[in-house]
């Protein structure tokens, strides 16, 4: 082969050698900021925070009774935020949840699941979608002013 036709040839290789360097670069994502939650169990007039709760911990809040006719009362709210979503247990095995996007005493932005007998595992989902960041959290149970 003549030299007049490798140096073409080396920069037809290089130009593709740093195209695809350069689409490997476009198509990375940056890593999702997530945001710190702490869980907070009331249980009889005490209180218990936990930073940024695993789903053992939820699970263990969820299954704490009061007595043996109320089961536990607990939020999960994001740090640095005035919102909370409440999770009331009433000691059957049965759940409701309380979400309030602002710290309003009044409670008027407030809005509460329709079903106030979710199971176990359907009140579970929605806390732990909350928990994660989902977009689609409010979409797991139906809402009620």
């Amino acid at each position: 082969m003549k030299i007049q036709h490798i140096i073409p040839l080396l920069l037809i290789v290089g130009c593709c050698t740093v195209s695809a360097q350069t689409t490997n670069k476009l198509t990375t994502t940056p890593a999702q900021k997530t945001l710190n939650y702490t869980l907070i169990f009331v249980i009889e007039n005490n209180q218990k925070k936990i930073a940024n709760p695993t789903e053992a911990d939820i699970r263990t809040a969820m299954h704490t009774p009061v007595s043996d006719d109320v089961g536990g009362i607990f939020q999960i709210m994001p740090d640095g935020k005035p919102e909370t979503l409440q999770i009331e247990a009433n000691g059957k095995g049965h759940f409701a949840l309380d979400y309030c996007p602002n710290a309003d005493p009044d409670g008027k932005d407030c809005v509460f699941s329709k079903q106030d007998t979710l199971t176990f595992e359907e009140a579970l989902k929605v806390l732990l979608a909350y928990r994660n960041g989902s977009a689609d959290w409010k979409k797991l149970v139906e809402w009620k002013h």
